[in-house]
């Protein structure tokens, strides 16, 4: 699976090429990464980097969500990723980052709006939902933009660094386009 956004700009299922130019961006950007994400701390090696592409490939395999490599000119730039179908009900959930020295480019929001409509148009999804914590200004930044309605907010919905934090709970649907 691949899509293009434009000319510089496409998502590529992650594979175990992606692993080695992967691992060298969490490893570059890990202090700004584990503010948001401390899972970056498991990954010490590529090694470890190519478990989670593995794993992630499976959980595509079984339709049950995939990660995608988000790519300008040829670079990983960041990740994007469809968390636990719910087939039955007919939503998903996403999650992204990007490396540091990437945001403010437009790289995300492309790429959100792109993944968006192939799970609305060919996944047959219905509903989208996007978390962020309260905190995490930027990552609100994309569901604002791509007019998301805030729900509500979760209380201590993730345990992040040794603290409970609360999340913002946006969704869109299929209808909202």
């Amino acid at each position: 699976m691949n899509l293009i956004i434009q000319q510089d700009l496409k998502l590529e299922l992650i594979d175990d090429h992606h692993a080695g130019a992967l691992f060298a961006m969490l490893n570059n950007d890990k202090l700004y990464l584990r503010e948001w994400m401390p899972w970056v701390d498991s990954q010490q090696s590529v090694d470890d980097t190519i478990r989670f592409v593995q794993h992630a490939r499976k959980r595509h395999e079984a339709q049950n969500g995939f990660e995608l490599a988000i790519m300008s000119n040829d670079s990983l730039v960041g990740i994007l990723g469809v968390h636990t179908i719910d087939h039955i009900n007919r939503k998903c959930s996403l999650g992204y980052w990007l490396g540091e020295g990437y945001q403010g480019q437009g790289f995300m929001t492309k790429s959100c709006q792109a993944l968006i409509d192939y799970c609305y148009d060919t996944l047959d999804l219905n509903r989208i939902e996007i978390r962020c914590a309260t905190h995490n200004y930027k990552s609100q930044g994309i569901p604002k933009r791509l007019h998301f309605i805030h729900e509500g907010t979760m209380r201590q919905a993730e345990y992040l660094n040794g603290a409970f934090v609360d999340h913002h709970l946006y969704a869109k649907l299929k209808s909202d386009r």
